[in-house]
């Protein structure tokens, strides 16, 4: 899919918000009055009390009401004149909402659009197909993987771990004989089948291609690749529209002592046609971060809601 596709048209007249205790929808819908009204210190401090009471929110709604925090601070910054901090909110904003442009530009001053236009194709810029940083997947391919393991291993094998249920996890762990393993794992594929009256099993060898290329880019220490966070979302989403990988910064709020180290931040998108159920979004996020001391390509689970529900539904469906 051609990345110009993910380029949302947004308004941001509204931001859904669930209430909380300190009801940070309520700060930010004061901010955006107190803009209108060109008060632009106090609406600063409105959102600075919408940012504080973000944490009470859910951790699905937090991106989604951070990320409009972050718009009407730019906002608001614009308008007294700091355009670096005009700038750096902005590049959060365009972070947290990929895709994500300004369309109605008469609701904003024409100098703010430029700068917001500015922005965004700096922080873009390193936004590339997933092909660029991990070549060689052919999702066509009819090799046989090599990573296939035999009966008496298979418990432990990505496909019973991404996609079994509770009770055939239970079924293999506690109650399986032995001499019943073959039955069962040929009784799993079958009713993955998405075509069964024909030979083939699209979707079994659609997991397998997608196992093999994962063992063998995104293995780490102890673990094969599959199994990591990256080979997790690759096996059950397949390759992101999008790809951006960029070195970690204050922002990111990834620390392993108190003081930040060198890092860098790996951001896949997945566009709405790619995902397994129907979503209100055009595309949702996955953030990976390697860091010393912290790890390779670790998933950020504090991430929209939306994103963990794909994912518990690609366990759950056919791999197309």
């Amino acid at each position: 899919m051609r990345i110009a596709t993910l380029f949302v048209v947004l308004t941001f007249f509204a931001v859904p918000l669930c209430a909380a205790p300190a009801d940070p929808a309520a700060d930010l819908a004061q901010a955006r009055t107190l803009i209108d009204g060109r008060q632009y210190r106090e609406a600063l401090s409105q959102l600075e009390s919408a940012t504080a009471g973000v944490p009470s929110l859910p951790e699905g709604e937090r991106p989604a009401a951070l990320a409009a925090i972050h718009f009407y601070s730019a906002l608001a910054e614009f308008q007294l004149g700091n355009e670096s901090r005009t700038r750096e909110h902005l590049a959060t904003f365009v972070e947290l909402s990929p895709g994500a442009r300004v369309t109605d530009t008469k609701r904003y001053p024409k100098k703010f659009v430029s700068l917001f236009t500015d922005v965004y194709e700096r922080e873009t810029k390193n936004v590339v197909t997933f092909e660029k940083f991990y070549p060689g997947f052919d999702s066509r391919s009819d090799a046989k993987p090599e990573w296939l393991a035999d009966d008496s291993s298979w418990g432990s094998s990505p496909a019973l771990e991404l996609l079994g249920s509770r009770g055939e996890k239970r079924e293999w762990g506690d109650t399986l004989p032995p001499a019943d393993r073959k039955a069962f794992i040929e009784n799993f594929w079958k009713r993955r089948d998405p075509v069964p009256a024909t030979d083939d099993n699209e979707a079994r060898d659609a997991f397998d291609r997608r196992v093999a290329f994962a063992d063998r880019t995104f293995a780490a220490e102890g673990l094969r690749g599959s199994l990591t966070d990256r080979g997790r979302v690759f096996v059950l989403l397949g390759m992101p529209s999008m790809v951006q990988r960029r070195p970690l910064v204050n922002r990111d709020n990834v620390q392993v002592t108190h003081e930040m180290v060198n890092g860098t931040m790996e951001l896949w998108v997945y566009s709405r046609e790619q995902l397994p159920i129907d979503i209100p979004k055009r595309a949702v996020q996955y953030r990976f971060v390697t860091q010393k001391e912290y790890g390779e390509g670790i998933l950020q689970r504090a991430e929209e809601a939306y994103a963990t529900q794909v994912l518990a539904a690609a366990g759950q469906t056919v791999v197309q």
